[in-house]
C-alpha cells in the first residue's frame, strides 16, 4: 500500500490542519457564488482532509442515474486506471442516497458491504481503502453528492474536520447560484475532443471501451434490455450503471436512447481518449 500512495501521490501519516480547512471552506462559497472555478473547490477541499480524490455528482431522483461527475484527483494521468467520470456515492448509500440528511457523513467502513461491487473494484484498482460521502441537497428531479476517497485510513482529525465541513458545504449549496453545477460540467466538456475514423463498435475500438463496455455496447445493438443485459453478464445494477456511465463519457453520449442511435449509426465516433481496451 505504501508504494500505491506514492503512485498515487497520496499523503504520509500528517494531521490536516484547521487553517487549511478554513481556506477550502472559504474557496467552496466563492465556487458556489460563480466568483472562481468550482474544480478548485474541490482540489481544496480534498487537500485539507488529505484525500486523494473528490467527485461532485448530480443523480436523477428517477432513474438513479448519474450524471458525468465533477472530479478533483490527485493522480497522474498516466495512473488514472480505472477511468472515472462519475461518483460512487450512489452505490455506497443505496436506499439512503435520497433519504439522507444534507451535510450528513457517511464512511465506507460504517456501512454494509451491500451493493458495492462498482466501488470496490475501483478502490482495488486505484489502492483506496476508505470513502466519506456527503449528501449536499435535493430537488424534485436530482440529488447531489460529494465523495471524498482515501489511499489510506483515516483517523480522527480528518473525520472531524469533514464533519466541520459538511453542513456548511450543504448550507452554501442549497444557496448556490443556479447553474453553477452545470456550468462547471459544460466547461469540462468543452475541453477539445478528437474524432475517430471508425464506428464505436468496429475492430479498432475507438472510444477504447473496456472489455466489459464493450459487451454492453454490442448488446444494447442487438436490442437487449438493461435486465437482460444484467442477467446475461451476471452483474448488478450498480456495476451497470458505472459501465453506462463510463461508456456516455468515452462515446460522447448523453444517454442510453443517444448510445444506440450512436451504435447503430456508421457515422465517426467522438470519445475523450480514456484508458481501456477490448483485448
Amino acid at each position: 500500500m505504501g508504494d500505491m500512495s506514492k503512485i498515487m501521490g497520496g499523503p504520509v501519516s500528517t494531521v490536516p490542519s484547521a487553517a487549511g480547512g478554513i481556506a477550502a471552506i472559504a474557496n467552496w462559497c466563492e465556487a458556489l457564488q460563480g466568483k472562481s472555478p468550482l474544480i478548485n473547490a474541490l482540489h481544496s477541499i480534498k487537500d485539507a482532509v488529505l484525500a486523494d480524490m473528490a467527485i461532485l455528482t448530480r443523480y436523477s431522483r428517477v432513474s438513479g442515474d448519474a450524471y458525468r461527475g465533477l472530479i478533483a484527483d490527485n493522480a497522474p494521468h498516466a495512473h488514472r486506471t480505472p477511468s472515472v467520470q462519475g461518483g460512487f456515492g450512489q452505490d455506497m448509500l443505496g436506499a439512503y442516497a435520497t433519504m439522507a440528511k444534507p451535510g450528513s457523513v457517511w464512511l465506507h467502513s460504517m456501512l454494509d458491504e451491500g451493493d458495492n461491487d462498482a466501488l470496490h473494484a475501483f478502490h482495488r484498482a486505484r489502492g483506496f481503502v476508505e470513502t466519506a460521502v456527503i449528501p449536499l441537497g435535493m430537488d424534485e428531479k436530482h440529488y447531489v453528492l460529494f465523495e471524498l476517497h482515501f489511499a489510506h485510513a483515516i483517523g480522527p482529525a480528518e473525520v472531524g474536520l469533514i464533519n466541520m465541513f459538511a453542513a456548511t458545504m450543504a448550507q452554501t449549496w442549497k444557496n448556490r447560484t443556479p447553474g453553477v453545477l452545470t456550468e462547471s460540467m459544460l466547461n469540462r466538456a468543452r475541453r477539445p475532443q478528437p474524432v475517430t475514423a471508425a464506428p464505436i463498435l468496429s475492430y479498432e475500438n475507438p472510444c477504447r471501451l473496456s472489455r466489459a463496455e464493450y459487451r454492453v455496447c454490442l448488446m444494447l445493438s442487438r436490442g437487449l434490455s438493461k435486465p437482460q443485459i444484467q442477467s446475461e453478464l451476471a452483474i448488478t445494477n450498480s456495476t451497470m450503471r458505472t459501465h453506462l456511465r463510463n461508456i456516455y463519457a468515452k462515446t460522447g453520449t448523453t444517454g442510453q436512447s443517444d448510445l444506440i442511435y450512436a451504435l447503430m449509426s456508421a457515422e465517426p465516433a467522438t470519445h475523450l481518449g480514456l484508458a481501456g481496451a477490448v483485448a
